[in-house]
This record gives C-alpha cells, sequence and structure tokens, in this order.
C-alpha cells in the first residue's frame, strides 16, 4: 500500500511544532512531508486526484470580527488556530473555494 502524508498550515511555528512532535514520537522525517501553505496555495492539488482518500481539515471556526481575525493572522497569534471571522466561516468558505471539493 502506498500512503502519502502531508501536513499544511500557514504557521512556521505550527510546523516547528508539528516536526518536534514527530521527533518525540519516532516518526521518521521521510514519513510526512510538512509544508508552509496559506490553505493549498503551494502545492498543486491536481496531481493529487484522485489520489486523496482522506483529508482531515481543521480550520479556525470561532466566530469572531474581521478585526480580530486580521489581527491574529498577520501577527501570528495562538487565536489565529481559532479565529474564524464574523460567521465563523471565513477560512472554511475560502478553503472550498480554492480546493474545487
Amino acid at each position: 500500500m502506498d500512503i502519502s502524508l502531508i501536513g499544511i498550515d500557514i504557521n512556521i511555528n505550527a510546523l516547528q511544532i508539528t516536526k518536534n512532535t514527530m521527533i518525540n514520537n519516532r516518526v521518521k522525517q521521510n514519513e510526512i512531508t510538512l509544508i508552509q501553505s496559506d490553505l493549498l496555495n503551494a502545492i498543486n492539488i491536481e496531481q493529487f486526484y484522485p489520489k486523496i482518500d482522506i483529508m482531515i481539515f481543521n480550520p479556525p471556526y470561532v466566530p469572531t470580527t474581521d478585526e480580530e481575525l486580521n489581527e491574529s493572522q498577520s501577527n501570528k497569534l495562538l487565536s489565529a488556530a481559532w479565529s474564524g471571522g464574523e460567521d465563523g466561516r471565513v477560512i472554511i468558505d475560502k478553503f472550498i473555494k480554492e480546493s474545487n471539493f
């Protein structure tokens, strides 16, 4: 069975934490590819069709003001992990639109 695991996050600090977690759990560096990207922008998603069987998406979803959303993202604050804009769907809707899923 051929399996590829890819982790994508816009926040380089989150990716470093993921890398440290991999090391602490003895996951080999070549078993998971980590990519810094705003959603799927850094990869050619077309190359993965129809190969993606499972995609786990853990977006920010808590309703916040647009000001809170923008500040948390531009300053790479921890609150960016949950700041979802006025209706909590800003990142979710952007992902659906860009991914064509």
